[in-house]
């Protein structure tokens, strides 16, 4: 039985191995309902995933009513996976809530204060506070939960303490007005990084009124998160300006490395897609400030899937980023130690790729000839076309190599090869038009 299009499969093959074990756990609460049928159903699907099989209906409906002699009516056991689908989907809400304090922190208070546990309340808001200015915060959300903290304590307050509470207010204003310009900011640098490449996205007008985005550059001292993105906005003034690169590059850096936000990792995204894009038009430089982007998000975990594994697109990114820069020792180090971040499955293609291409653009500065494009091709023949991206790469890059290659004659050959390649791209559906242009363009 394949579950792949029903809810409960799609929740299943999302989850990590340490998920399917926290999983289990969860589901095993006293407060679940027939918990010990679904224990059996889950550890029966749990050992059809480890082997990579569909579990067989009927040999799934054995293991979970083992009292039942005969097969006879499927309703119990679709009727229990619909049960573990809820409680799957509380489970994920529950790891996500775990992550987030700041949303755990203010459901504790408005339970509180709904109870009239005023007192309680009390202590516990004010230990909130003492948290936020032992570590202060960094992007929307933290000013956001700050400012409700402010509301929540000193909004509405009794007649006797309006005074001494009057200065907390302008603190929650200004903690908000905060939180909104920079979720502003955010969504701004957002439309104009996708406006960059689609550019015959006719629908894309945003308006900012320009006096609302001087109101936010002037919150720009008070916050760092603000201070970037204004200058992550000068990125796309319409000309190459590597001053303002430099600029929004250093305000990175300057951000804290041991706190995580959204607005970090969104930063990293938009330097990465700006310093690509100058990349592909050339440049030795370029191709270091693409690497140098790559090197901090290793740094700062922003690459990273759960269980720190890594996905096949960033592994190949960074690997092929280091082979343009020419950095062939620290990319011969990253294949060596992130390798096994990998997933299994497509480990092995994905470092015949890698190092198809390290060769490649090895032989071409040190001139070591034929072998090492005849190693390349030969590397690039063991690749699998699993992962959607495979094929796009093994064809550029056996068309770089075949190009170069000493014993290889361009002309017809390499023409029709190309013209094969473009006639696959324009049949594929699952890319868009940019990211054709791309490809055919060999950038």
């Amino acid at each position: 039985m394949d579950f792949t299009d029903r809810k409960l499969g799609i929740l299943l093959n999302t989850l990590s191995e340490e998920e399917w074990a926290a999983a289990r756990w969860f589901l095993d609460a006293p407060a679940h309902k027939n918990r010990k049928a679904m224990l059996r159903c889950f550890d029966h699907l749990r050992d059809s995933h480890r082997q990579s099989e569909p579990a067989d209906k009927q040999a799934l409906f054995t293991a979970t009513f083992p009292e039942k002699t005969e097969y006879d009516d499927d309703l119990p056991l679709r009727r229990l996976m619909s049960e573990m689908s809820g409680y799957l989907e509380n489970f994920l809400a529950w790891r996500q809530l775990k992550r987030d304090q700041n949303s755990v922190a203010q459901l504790v208070l408005d339970a509180l204060r709904q109870r009239n546990a005023e007192d309680l309340f009390h202590k516990k808001a004010r230990a909130h506070l003492v948290e936020f200015q032992q570590s202060p915060p960094v992007d929307a959300a933290d000013f956001q939960a700050l400012a409700e903290l402010h509301r929540q304590l000193y909004f509405h307050s009794a007649a006797s303490n309006y005074q001494a509470n009057h200065a907390s207010l302008f603190q929650a204003i200004r903690n908000l007005e905060i939180s909104f310009a920079l979720r502003l900011l955010c969504y701004r640098v957002e439309v104009l990084a996708r406006q960059s490449v689609l550019a015959d996205d006719k629908d894309s007008a945003f308006c900012f009124e320009s006096g609302l985005e001087e109101a936010c550059r002037k919150l720009a001292p008070e916050c760092a998160a603000i201070d970037l993105f204004v200058k992550l906005l000068a990125l796309f003034s319409g000309e190459k300006n590597e001053d303002a690169f430099q600029s929004a590059w250093e305000a990175y850096l300057r951000q804290n490395a041991s706190q995580y936000s959204f607005e970090q990792a969104m930063a990293h995204k938009i330097l990465l897609q700006h310093a690509i894009a100058q990349s592909n038009a050339g440049g030795l430089n370029d191709h270091f400030n693409v690497l140098n982007i790559y090197k901090i998000g290793l740094e700062r975990k922003l690459l990273e899937a759960p269980e720190t594994a890594l996905s096949v697109v960033s592994y190949l990114n960074i690997s092929f980023a280091a082979a343009l820069a020419e950095e062939f020792d620290w990319a011969a180090n990253f294949e060596k130690n992130y390798k096994d971040r990998l997933p299994e499955k497509l480990r092995q293609s994905t470092l015949n790729l890698c190092q198809a291409c390290l060769l490649f653009y090895y032989s071409r500065k040190k001139g070591t000839g034929a072998a090492d494009f005849d190693r390349a091709l030969d590397l690039l023949q063991d690749v699998s076309h699993e992962h959607e991206l495979f094929e796009l790469c093994v064809r550029t890059l056996q068309m770089r190599i075949f190009y170069e290659h000493p014993r290889v004659q361009p002309g017809r050959f390499l023409l029709n090869f190309a013209k094969n390649f473009e006639r696959h791209l324009q049949t594929n559906r699952h890319f868009s038009v940019a990211f054709k242009t791309r490809y055919v363009l060999f950038s």
